[in-house]
């Protein structure tokens, strides 16, 4: 009886240990952007020390020459579920240092303008707050203001931002953007680039593509000299030389390339190594053109609008002086107000 009791006092004494034992500690919530921010600067890192190719970075689209930037279309640097995602790079000759500076940006979320200002406040955080325990060494810069607000980590290797705005009067949606600004050495020169750029636009200009499509080829490889440093003189230079070089093989490209050509006060040093044969043909093209705007302007048939006559009215003459220079300031429709 003894051992009996015995046994049913530990096992009530075991119960009320479990029961006064405090429940487990739950896990603390995973950031969500944690892991996506390292992939991408993990990305970035290993171009930037060789350890991968530069597509891991552009993409294999041609990229297009825009406002002084290279931008490149469908870059393969992406953040998981981005709304968009925009790439560009401007190279910069610094003496003997020369560079690639490149932006990079996504923007992860967009609503209505005034809407989900603290939802977008509170990813903005969990973004800082990733960023924080990723970069802990990092130099830090924050501004909270009325109309938006940002964080950003200045690394060894780049400055990465993340920046929210839900109220400016000049943006129509309200977003919530990650940026990605650094460097990397360029090892070629301007010439080398140009050079390089030339090949590149033989080689696609050798393919079957149609004419507009040349152009377009021709226009980004102008815009791409310009970008990468090239001033007018230059410019013209090297559009010269392809000018005359496509003017001997298809006299209707190099038509093509003078009506898309940036700068109209290059045409005339451009066209001035064609031969007499070749003006004559440029001028009768530009004349067909001509005849062909004409013609079919002179089709059209004039719009017919019939207007009711004004009653005629008596105006009575101000003698006023004051009234008078009223009335001579008055705003009318069509003004311009500043």
């Amino acid at each position: 009886m003894k051992r009996v009791f015995s046994l049913a006092f530990i096992f009530c004494l075991l119960c009320n240990l479990s029961i006064a034992q405090p429940g487990k500690l739950q896990k603390t919530a995973t950031n969500p952007y944690e892991a996506k921010l390292k992939t991408i600067t993990d990305q970035v890192l290993a171009v930037m020390n060789g350890k991968a190719p530069l597509s891991k970075l552009t993409g294999t689209k041609l990229p297009k020459a825009k406002s002084g930037w290279i931008d490149y279309p469908v870059p393969a640097l992406a953040f998981p579920g981005a709304i968009d995602t925009i790439l560009s790079m401007k190279p910069k000759w610094e003496g003997t240092e020369n560079k690639r500076t490149w932006r990079w940006s996504a923007t992860l979320m967009k609503y209505p303008k005034g809407t989900q200002t603290e939802k977008l406040k509170t990813e903005l955080m969990l973004l800082s707050k990733a960023m924080a325990k990723l970069y802990p060494a990092a130099t830090r810069s924050s501004e909270m203001r009325e109309a938006d607000a940002y964080e950003g980590y200045t690394t060894k290797d780049f400055y990465i931002q993340v920046y929210t705005t839900y109220l400016h009067t000049y943006d129509a949606p309200a977003y919530l953007k990650v940026s990605l600004s650094f460097d990397m050495p360029l090892k070629q020169t301007r010439e080398q680039m140009a050079d390089s750029l030339r090949k590149d636009l033989d080689k696609q200009m050798a393919i079957s593509y149609s004419g507009k499509d040349k152009i377009d080829l021709i226009m980004n490889w102008i815009n791409t000299l310009e970008a990468i440093g090239f001033d007018n003189t230059a410019l013209l230079s090297h559009g010269t030389n392809l000018f005359q070089q496509v003017a001997s093989k298809d006299i209707k490209l190099a038509y093509a390339i003078m009506m898309e050509w940036p700068r109209t006060e290059d045409l005339k040093t451009m066209t001035a190594g064609l031969s007499s044969s070749q003006k004559e043909q440029i001028k009768m093209m530009t004349q067909e053109v001509l005849n062909a705007y004409y013609n079919n302007s002179s089709k059209e048939p004039e719009p017919t609008v019939k207007v009711a006559p004004k009653p005629v009215v008596q105006q009575k003459e101000e003698t006023d002086p004051c009234k008078k220079e009223v009335a001579a300031l008055a705003f009318r429709p069509g003004h311009w107000i500043y």
